[in-house]
């Protein structure tokens, strides 16, 4: 726990075990693309194309799809570039069965977690692994 915020940061030190335990594609790239990047959870299952930016390496998030209410822009390592270039719905996210989701399943996530010997972990995390 850092002594100034008082908020308790976890980093995945075991990130491999867990992305090498989620069996559906879609659910392996979000949690990949939330590894690489400082996206929220809710911002990367709104993700679409037009807001890549591939010359600059990022990804835009305008204030009305942004928890936030603010603007920003996500930069993209060459983990979420890869990511990025295996996806290919109108929503970069999309399930096997090209459903967008409005969220993820937290019990399969949790039961992924416990499969990888990652003791209590939230998606939310995967964004503080990305800045350690």
């Amino acid at each position: 726990m850092s002594k100034d915020s008082g908020i308790l940061i976890r980093c995945i030190t075991k990130q491999q075990a867990l992305l090498e335990q989620i069996k559906t594609p879609w659910m392996n790239d979000v949690c990949s693309f939330a590894l690489s990047t400082d996206a929220r959870m809710s911002e990367i299952l709104k993700l679409e194309w037009s807001q890549f930016d591939l010359a600059l390496s990022i990804a835009r998030v305008t204030a009305d799809k942004a928890p936030s209410g603010r603007s920003r822009s996500i930069p993209l390592n060459s983990d979420a570039m890869a990511v990025r270039k295996r996806r290919d719905k109108k929503w970069v996210f999309t399930t096997d069965t090209g459903v967008h989701p409005s969220d993820i399943n937290r019990k399969g996530f949790k039961l992924t977690l416990t499969k990888a010997n990652i003791e209590d972990f939230h998606f939310h995390d995967l964004r503080h692994t990305w800045a350690s």
